[in-house]
């Protein structure tokens, strides 16, 4: 019966390896992802605020109305909610990240101390 247990104890530990590395790659890969989504997000928010600043600077020039009046303003009114709705991708990607990192933690640390105290699971 000894040698049954010793053989389990070995099979859950390989289990439970194969279960932890497959979950730290996703948080160690998530922040990585983030980084590089929250780059292109930032620059995208950046030009967005630049555009905002030129169709703001060009609605100053225009003095009769027409096409370009209206323009003008589409121009003014878009890239500024462009500009708040990339903001709020980039805090709700953070968020989102930070969620899933709190979910898989306390699992891993749930079931590691059990098998370092050699307890039977099965």
């Amino acid at each position: 019966m000894d040698g049954f247990h010793s053989e389990s104890a070995v099979s859950v530990r390989i289990i439970h390896v194969s279960t932890i590395t497959s979950s730290a790659n996703t948080p160690s890969c998530a922040p990585l992802i983030a980084q590089r989504i929250s780059l292109k997000l930032s620059a995208l928010t950046a030009a967005a605020d630049i555009l905002y600043s030129t169709f703001q600077i060009y609605s100053l020039v225009i003095t009769e109305p027409g096409f370009n009046c209206s323009f003008s303003v589409w121009g003014y009114v878009f890239f500024s909610l462009l500009s708040i709705s990339f903001t709020v991708s980039i805090a709700y990607m953070q968020k989102c990240i930070e969620s899933d990192l709190l979910t898989l933690v306390p699992r891993c640390c749930f079931i590691e101390p059990s098998l370092r105290a050699g307890t039977k699971i099965w």
